[in-house]
Order: structure tokens, then C-alpha cells, then sequence
């Protein structure tokens, strides 16, 4: 990397460091969601998402975001609020509560303070990302992955502010995929969902965006130091509040520190793949061997077509279908 390059990496970093720090600052309140009487706005119902969701207002006219969800999914989304707060990275505070839907009584799920956003999302393609964006997205992968939370399509995340931060403001699938060892940049949550950062990678790898891994690394180095103590009273309490079975809750346990154990050799391994791909790409006379080259072909071709075509086309669909259906099984249940 060149001197003048290296300098402006320091200058973005040390401007996403702020805005994290104000984000942060912004987010920490929760205003005694817990208890804070709330009354339904009368706007059309939130059309995003895999459940029914509402707005309320308290009394002093502060805006709410309310969705319905299981224990589990809330068990999911409360420990990943406390987890990130332990490193202090931004997070929506969230609780638990028992709220009224439109057309159905109440229901069960959780309550998060309303985020103002710019209503646009992040482009398919990373070669539209500002920088800002790009090294965010790159900070925030080592917690998504230390919270097993492959559900980072392009919908999960909101631009925040005038420089407009992408904030994951949905975290209820977190442990979901702790039986996922291995991290590559096709690493994805299932057939049709795939993190819109693995995106980033495949421009990187192909020479189309430079990016610059220290903040990455340095939040790595950070969940490093997270106390195993307060990790495990997290768990715990994750445990008591999804109503897992004891086995479920000590096979889960030993999953998530096993990966945290191992997150700076997983991600050591990870960037070096990375850097390994990019500079075999850019000079053919070092060309991949064949084997892995159709492999790369085959499952870069099928990530793109998930993120630039499949998940606005197949994969929102269906959710808006299934949304639908639960605030129908809500209104009758």
C-alpha cells in the first residue's frame, strides 16, 4: 500500500471511529422501554421483514418500532444487544414486550426505539459503497460472526446519518448458526440468503475495490478481550429467556466461546485467503489451481445472482407472503 494510501485509510478510520462513538451515544438510551406507555400511530403497517411489526408513540411523542416474535427470536436479539454493548459497539436497545397489532390483539415481541434513517439501503454492488460504508460493514463482520448471525442480507441493515452508517438492526438470529465452522466469502445463511458483505469480498478478490483490514483485525483483537464472565451471564440469561432445554443451552455455550476462542486464527485464515485469491487473479501466469478455480466460478456466479437478483425477486417475496400469513394466525389466535 502506498504512503498517500495508507494515510487516507488513517483518515477514514479515525472518522468512522467517531461517528461509531456518536452512533453509540445516540443508541444508548433505551427511555425504560420496559415500561414506557405506548399508543399505536396511525400509519400504514411497516411492508419489510419476515413478522408483523407496528410504530407506537409514547406521551412525550417519541417514535417506537414494535415487532412481533418468538421467545426465542427476542432470547436472540436481547443477547446480541448486550454482547455488542460489552464492546461497545453501536446497538438499538431492545426489550421484551406484549403490544397490540393492527386487526389482532396482543402480541407478543420486541419494542426498539425508532431509528431515523434515510429509507435507502446499501447497493448490491460495493463498488457504489463510500469508504466510510466499506470499513463499517468490515468492523461489524467479527461480531456477526462471534454471534453466529449469517442473516445479514441487504435488508438488515439501515444508513444512519449524513454519512449514512450502515446499522444491522436486526439481530434475532444470532447463535441460529453457531454449527457453521468455517468462514470463507461464501460463507452464507442458507441457499438464498447471503450476507451482502460477501459482496465486498468478491470485489476485493477481483481487483474492482481496495480495502483496508485494520479496523477489522482491531475489532477482532476486542472481542478477544471481552470477559468470559459477563459473556457467560449474557448466555445465560439468553438461555432462561428462550426457554432452551439444558443440553441445547451447554452444546450453545460451548460453541460460542469455542469461536471466540478461535476468531483470531478463523479471521487470520480468512484475509489470507482473501489476499492469496486477489493476487493469483491479478497475475494469470500464477494461476489458480483447477479444481479450485471452477469451484470459485461456480459459487461466485450463484452469490451473485442471490444478491443482485434472487433476494428482491424470490426471497422478499416470500417473506412479505409469510408476514402476511403470521398477522393472519396473530388476528385469529
Amino acid at each position: 500500500m502506498s504512503r498517500a494510501r495508507r494515510r487516507q485509510a488513517k483518515a477514514i478510520a479515525a472518522e468512522v471511529d467517531q461517528l461509531e462513538r456518536q452512533l453509540a451515544a445516540q443508541l444508548l438510551s433505551n427511555d425504560h422501554l420496559e415500561q414506557v406507555e405506548l399508543s399505536p400511530e396511525q400509519v400504514a403497517r411497516p411492508n419489510a421483514g419476515s413478522r408483523p411489526a407496528a410504530v407506537f408513540r409514547s406521551a412525550s411523542g417519541a417514535k417506537y418500532f414494535f415487532k412481533a416474535a418468538s421467545d426465542e427470536h427476542i432470547a436472540a436479539e436481547l443477547l446480541a444487544c448486550e454482547v455488542r454493548q460489552l464492546g461497545r459497539r453501536p446497538v438499538v436497545p431492545t426489550a421484551a414486550r406484549e403490544l397490540p397489532l393492527q386487526g389482532a390483539g396482543p402480541v407478543r415481541g420486541m419494542l426498539q426505539p425508532w431509528v431515523e434513517h434515510t429509507g435507502r439501503r446499501l447497493p448490491v454492488d460495493p463498488q457504489g459503497w463510500t469508504d466510510i460504508q466499506r470499513e463499517v460493514m468490515l468492523r461489524e463482520h467479527p461480531w456477526e460472526w462471534l454471534l453466529a448471525n449469517l442473516d445479514t442480507h441487504v435488508d438488515q441493515y439501515v444508513l444512519v446519518g449524513a454519512t449514512e452508517v450502515p446499522l444491522n438492526v436486526d439481530w434475532d438470529h444470532s447463535l441460529t448458526d453457531l454449527h457453521v465452522a468455517e468462514l470463507d466469502r461464501f460463507t452464507r445463511r442458507s441457499l438464498l440468503v447471503a450476507p451482502l458483505r460477501n459482496a465486498l469480498y468478491d470485489a476485493y478478490v477481483s481487483g474492482r475495490v481496495e480495502l483496508e483490514f485494520t479496523g477489522l483485525r482491531r475489532e477482532v483483537r476486542r472481542i478477544s478481550r471481552l470477559s468470559d464472565y459477563e459473556l457467560s451471564a449474557a448466555l445465560e440469561r439468553w438461555a432462561q429467556h428462550s426457554e432452551v432445554s439444558p443440553e441445547a443451552s451447554a452444546l450453545s455455550r460451548a460453541r460460542f466461546f469455542q469461536r471466540k476462542k478461535r476468531l483470531a486464527r478463523t479471521f487470520g485464515r480468512f484475509l489470507r485467503s482473501l489476499r492469496r485469491e486477489r493476487r493469483l487473479r491479478a497475475h494469470p501466469s500464477e494461476s489458480l489451481p483447477l479444481g479450485e478455480s471452477l469451484y470459485l466460478a461456480v459459487a461466485q456466479g450463484w452469490q451473485r445472482l442471490v444478491i443482485d437478483t434472487l433476494h428482491d425477486r424470490a426471497v422478499v417475496p416470500f417473506l412479505k407472503a409469510y408476514r402476511r400469513g403470521l398477522h393472519l394466525w396473530h388476528s385469529f389466535g
